[in-house]
């Protein structure tokens, strides 16, 4: 599927940002420098998803960072030395 609006306007916004955009250039520079000025970690909008999508994440990001540091603490026993 695509979105005629998407081929026929040249403005169309792919998100309610303006961010990503099929950019109106013609040499290869400008569009690397399209590419250089996009976000580096972009939000759920440039794949179509809800704002809160980005708590979910940040949750199991943090929860995998706690089970790794907890992996990491010695479970007790130590020996005398």
């Amino acid at each position: 599927y695509v979105c005629p609006s998407s081929v026929e306007d040249q403005s169309y916004r792919y998100s309610s940002s303006g961010h990503y955009y099929a950019p109106t250039a013609d040499l290869v520079q400008e569009h690397i420098d399209y590419i250089r000025g996009l976000p580096l970690y972009p939000m759920p909008e440039a794949f179509g998803l809800h704002d809160n999508c980005n708590i979910t994440c940040a949750r199991d990001e943090s929860y995998a960072l706690l089970i790794g540091m907890q992996s990491m603490v010695s479970a007790g026993g130590g020996g005398e030395g």
